[in-house]
């Protein structure tokens, strides 16, 4: 029996770290995200029908990723508490991380169908600006994990 708890607890620490953006950001993440947003439609010049377009497109994706977040903050809480249960119900918690799985899937699929149609509105020159964008924050992004690692391992 404790075997099989000690197994399902391995398999709910692994699936839950696998699982990225379930927390919804608060108010100063937010703050960040428009500015970020708002540099970008800087820096890729566009025009004004462009931005009407981004912006909704940008609002849309938002409402809809805060809705799957809120289900994967509910979902996650339901796990926590089956997991720590005295009556260990395996079932409740396969059918929880399976959820949580579809869930994930759908955060995917709409971060990619966004991807997808701001595609359709820039145009070839700025996608190509865009993604040199991303790769050099990408890179600063990295450059700085791994700083931050070595200050933390004491190198």
């Amino acid at each position: 029996m404790k075997l099989t708890q000690l197994a399902l607890t391995g398999l709910f620490v692994a699936a839950t770290s696998m699982v990225t953006m379930t927390a919804v950001a608060g108010p100063e993440h937010k703050h960040e995200r428009k500015d970020h947003h708002e540099m970008m439609m800087k820096k890729l010049e566009l025009t004004e029908e462009q931005r009407s377009q981004v912006e909704a497109l940008h609002d849309s994706k938002s409402g809809q990723m805060q809705a799957l977040q809120s289900q994967m903050k509910d979902v996650k809480k339901q796990l926590h508490q089956a997991m720590k249960s005295d009556s260990f119900d395996a079932g409740l918690v396969r059918t929880l991380l399976h959820r949580q799985a579809d869930l994930k899937a759908d955060m995917m699929v709409q971060k990619n169908s966004h991807r997808q149609q701001m595609k359709t509105i820039l145009t070839a020159e700025q996608q190509a600006k865009m993604h040199e964008i991303k790769s050099k924050m990408k890179e600063r992004h990295h450059e700085y994990n791994k700083k931050r690692h070595a200050e933390h391992s004491g190198e």
